[in-house]
């Protein structure tokens, strides 16, 4: 098939890192990667069981086991040492803690943390990569977004949460502005309402009762879009922000 080549020839002999791939929509982007020619770095924060088994799911299909990588995220700091080592091809960034507080409620450690864990993370993550892979001539990276992140808009429940994704659109643009001409994009996936683990029963179903459709989306789903963008053979899709929330819009 058109796309099974298309996968292969652009990943081939490249790396990837996908920094918060041991759960929800990291370990469904490691899946979609491992079915490429990629060699593969999966992150897994503290739970070392939930790495093992995104990584023995990886060697079933890709019949090689990826590097895995385990180490606690509490700041940008943690975040250079990622890299430290490696120079992937390939970035995708999953991680993104969420608070679930209003405006009022919202304390200093909240503002804090969005702040640094979704923002600066990031940043520092690209700021380290950047360079090396526009050297190459090469580079993918995908960062998530707030849902509907493709505008601003606000926020009841999440406000610190949002505000700091939305400058996660600002990096991104940054990233793809310097990567032009040197075969490096940059794109941020903003997801809708994802069944993941992480998620507890009572916002699982708050979600599927506001999701368009009726039911939510599944990991698999939002990893076959950041997969084009990270196979896509020239980056001609860069600084976009891509609305996949099945029309939460």
């Amino acid at each position: 098939m058109l796309t099974e080549r298309m996968h292969s020839e652009s990943l081939g002999n490249r790396s990837a890192l996908v920094v918060g791939g041991s759960g929800g929509i990291g370990a469904a982007v490691c899946r979609s990667l491992a079915s490429t020619a990629v060699t593969l770095t999966v992150h897994g924060g503290h739970d070392s069981d939930a790495l093992d088994r995104v990584v023995e799911e990886c060697a079933q299909i890709s019949g090689r086991y990826p590097h895995k990588l385990l180490k606690a995220i509490t700041g940008a700091s943690d975040a250079r040492s990622l890299v430290s080592e490696i120079a992937p091809d390939v970035l995708v960034v999953s991680m993104g803690p969420i608070v679930w507080r209003s405006l009022a409620d919202s304390e200093v450690d909240d503002w804090e943390r969005m702040a640094s864990l979704n923002l600066a993370v990031a940043g520092v993550l690209v700021s380290a990569v950047l360079p090396k892979m526009c050297e190459r001539r090469f580079g993918r990276i995908v960062l998530f977004g707030a849902s509907r992140g493709d505008t601003l808009h606000p926020s009841r429940e999440a406000p610190a949460y949002t505000a700091a994704k939305a400058g996660v659109v600002s990096l991104a643009r940054s990233a793809a502005r310097e990567g032009a001409g040197r075969n490096v994009a940059c794109n941020v996936v903003c997801p809708g309402y994802v069944d993941t683990e992480y998620l507890e029963a009572d916002r699982r179903r708050r979600h599927a009762s506001r999701a368009p459709s009726g039911a939510m989306t599944e990991p698999g789903e939002i990893a076959e879009t950041v997969l084009f963008l990270c196979t896509q053979l020239h980056s001609t899709v860069t600084g976009s922000v891509v609305n996949a929330s099945g029309g939460l819009v």
